[in-house]
């Protein structure tokens, strides 16, 4: 790879500033509804199949008049704030609706909670707590450094209370290890979206539905094959869904079916007139955050101890990152005694679903990026599906491999890196045409660095200052045409 000097791949203002997040959990008068060992003063409860109907804006709406609590939705339908002081915690996924805002305040904590509750061993019937933003709904959820708005599991506030909220027998602080113990928080827009059914423009479909949360006898209204509540894309490229502003979201990715989970944060179609700035995503199952289409940008992102990757993009995205960062998380052992597999990539990044390279194309611009691995498993970046992203000013240390770039991205357009630092090798696949692919993408890294020297980076103790030390190669001057 060539060696260029003078320049600034390095910002971690995103973990820094992002790792500002810290834990609250607001514990003060509520409404209704009594669990064990808490009483109706203690703790608002969400989605309950026998909660006052409307509290917290929230209400079940039965979807084939069968009234029975399997067979709808948990949604809110009315403009709601959920306010500071106030424990909320969801049992079910609850929507929100068509034209309405949920307002959340800083400093509140929403629990979730998962159980197996029907048949055992399946996952049809399982209950576990979400938030999903429906197309034209909104969130509002603006925390501060101080006062940040967390989405974590149950389990936190019972090991706060040395109490079994959920009957579970569980009352441990989870780790970093602990996964897939609630759902996630999932926003749906209207902004462009590019799937296809195959090659070729004329096979754009352009809207898709988010997996994992499906509910039972939910209609599809325009009979296009896909359920009307998850589905998002559009082509309002400026829509906004509202605002996420220091978000802490831990714990969580469900998984739905074997191997498949549920993102820390999923965006799809999400337009450019919604906000993302200080969010974190702290040991979630699946990727800690992953654009699904849609044009929104995120500032000053943070992704965790994931199971699977930092960042994943596809189905053509076109925002801007800034100031993100990926802390992977090392194989381990769970707070049950279960062995847990090491994260995967820093990002996965996919150009379109089921498109070629003349099809359109996930092209975000990302800059001021920090992906450091686990010393385990996967690259620092996977391109695939033709992604030709342009990404400036970053730095990727302590993965086995550096880049791999599939196949069909090597017939197409595909990344192009800038003012990058690393000292991992990049190991290039025999294949001449992929190698010749994958060289010219990874030519935008300086690799000759021995040392990136970052204050500490303690993968076996989860212990980090990852700013740059004294003389690091990271401190020169920064690409600033982008």
């Amino acid at each position: 790879m060539k060696k260029k000097s003078n320049r600034n791949r390095f910002s971690l203002t995103a973990a820094v500033t992002a790792l500002g997040l810290a834990q609250v959990a607001q514990a003060a008068p509520g409404s209704f509804l009594t669990l064990t060992g808490l009483t109706p003063a203690d703790v608002d409860v969400i989605a309950e199949a026998d909660a006052t109907a409307g509290a917290n804006g929230v209400t079940f709406v039965d979807t084939d008049g069968a009234e029975t609590a399997d067979d709808g939705v948990y949604k809110v339908t009315t403009d709601t704030t959920w306010t500071a002081g106030s424990n909320y915690i969801l049992t079910r996924p609850v929507f929100v609706d068509d034209g309405v805002t949920l307002t959340i305040e800083a400093g509140v904590t929403v629990y979730s909670t998962f159980t197996d509750a029907g048949t055992p061993g399946s996952k049809a019937d399982d209950e576990f707590g979400s938030v999903i933003v429906t197309r034209g709904g909104k969130i509002i959820a603006e925390g501060t450094k101080n006062a940040p708005i967390n989405f974590t599991t149950i389990r936190e506030l019972e090991a706060a209370r040395a109490t079994d909220i959920d009957g579970d027998g569980v009352m441990v602080n989870p780790t970093r290890f602990d996964r897939g113990l609630w759902g996630g928080v999932v926003i749906l827009g209207k902004a462009r979206t590019y799937n296809y059914s195959a090659a070729g423009a004329a096979s754009l479909i352009g809207e898709n539905e988010i997996e994992g949360f499906a509910p039972a006898f939910s209609p599809d209204g325009d009979d296009d094959g896909r359920t009307d509540i998850i589905e998002y894309g559009g082509s309002d490229d400026a829509d906004s869904s509202g605002t996420l502003r220091y978000v802490s979201i831990r714990h969580g990715g469900y998984e739905f079916e074997s191997n498949k989970e549920v993102n820390g944060l999923t965006l799809g179609g999400v337009g450019s007139g919604t906000t993302l700035e200080f969010i974190e995503v702290f040991a979630n199952s699946d990727d800690g955050i992953e654009f699904f289409g849609g044009t929104a940008n995120i500032k000053n992102g943070l992704v965790a101890f994931c199971k699977d990757d930092g960042f994943d993009l596809d189905e053509g995205y076109t925002g801007n990152m800034q100031f993100i960062a990926v802390l992977q998380n090392s194989s381990g052992t769970n707070s049950a005694g279960d062995t847990v597999d090491d994260s995967d990539h820093g990002g996965e990044w996919d150009g379109n679903d089921k498109g070629d390279a003349n099809d359109f194309q996930s092209a975000p611009t990302i800059s001021n990026l920090t992906f450091i691995g686990d010393n385990e498993g996967d690259r620092a970046f996977k391109i695939d599906d033709f992604f030709a992203g342009r990404i400036y000013n970053g730095v990727a240390t302590a993965f086995p491999d550096l880049i791999e770039v599939t196949g069909d991205s090597a017939a197409g357009d595909t990344a192009v890196f800038e003012n990058m630092t690393t000292d991992i090798p990049n190991e290039l696949p025999s294949d001449v045409v992929l190698a010749a692919t994958e060289g010219s993408v990874a030519s935008g890294f300086d690799e000759a660095v021995a040392d990136i020297m970052l204050v500490r980076v303690d993968i076996a103790n989860a212990s980090y200052d990852p700013r740059p030390a004294a003389g690091s190669p990271l401190l020169s001057a920064a690409k600033t045409d982008v």
